[in-house]
């Protein structure tokens, strides 16, 4: 049994938006832009209210470089599932294989789920957790491989609703599938792991990738996972020229 602990999934360490705030705003023809003193300009609107997030953003933005390792940031071993969709474009989730310990009482829906438990006099509960890491410019894997701390999981980029190269990262409580377990919280079941709503802050600013080659735990990338990755940016990259060239048709 192990608490939840998770360090930073890039080597970038701005966070430019935090759980809770919000910053952005959208246009009727989908372009993203920041607030101006808190304001969204004329003719757009709060992005976050106008796709059901209600507490704001639901994880930490970190700009990056387009191409840049995401690593996989919970010291948990996890299977990675690779999704897509309009808003959050190409990304992975990755479910614990086992139930994590979290301080506190259990959130009212996930009580056919958790299980109260104690540790180190600490009175919790366990709860599987999925960790999501999305606008990525690529998946490193595939649906239903077993990954670690600190093993690279994705390339940072700028796909679906962004407004530029960064990675949207966010934690959720799952089942063993990895079934979002709060839908409808106001965050999509997102939670904030600096907050001290379950006792603790389970974040550290660390590279996962440096912390993971600390403990010893660190994975190097493997001949058919560098080409992989290869055979997948290259796809990306067709797919862009003939968004390009479609268009510029228009």
């Amino acid at each position: 049994m192990q608490k939840l602990s998770l360090y930073r999934p890039t080597r970038s360490s701005k966070i430019s938006q935090h759980f809770g705030e919000s910053l952005a705003c959208s246009y009727p023809n989908g372009k993203i832009v920041g607030k101006k003193n808190g304001v969204c300009p004329i003719g757009s609107v709060d992005f976050y209210e106008s796709i059901g997030l209600y507490n704001g953003h639901n994880g930490m933005d970190i700009p990056g470089i387009t191409g840049e390792h995401i690593c996989h940031a919970g010291t948990f071993d996890g299977v990675l599932h690779t999704e897509s969709d309009p808003a959050g474009g190409l990304g992975v989730d990755v479910v614990s294989t086992e139930r994590l310990f979290f301080a506190g009482k259990i959130p009212s829906d996930l009580v056919t789920f958790a299980e109260l438990k104690t540790l180190n006099g600490v009175r919790g509960f366990l709860c599987h957790v999925k960790v999501r890491y999305w606008h990525l410019h690529g998946f490193i894997g595939y649906d239903g491989k077993k990954v670690s701390f600190g093993q690279p999981i994705g390339l940072l980029g700028s796909t679906g609703a962004s407004s530029g190269p960064h990675l949207h990262w966010s934690w959720k409580f799952c089942n063993e599938e990895g079934q979002n377990l709060m839908p409808n919280n106001g965050s999509y079941g997102a939670f904030d792991p600096e907050s001290t709503e379950f006792g603790v802050s389970y974040y550290h600013d660390v590279f996962a990738g440096d912390s993971a080659e600390y403990l010893g735990v660190k994975k190097e990338l493997t001949v058919i996972e560098k080409q992989n990755i290869s055979k997948q940016l290259s796809i990306i990259s067709k797919l862009l020229i003939t968004l390009r060239e479609l268009i510029a048709k228009i």
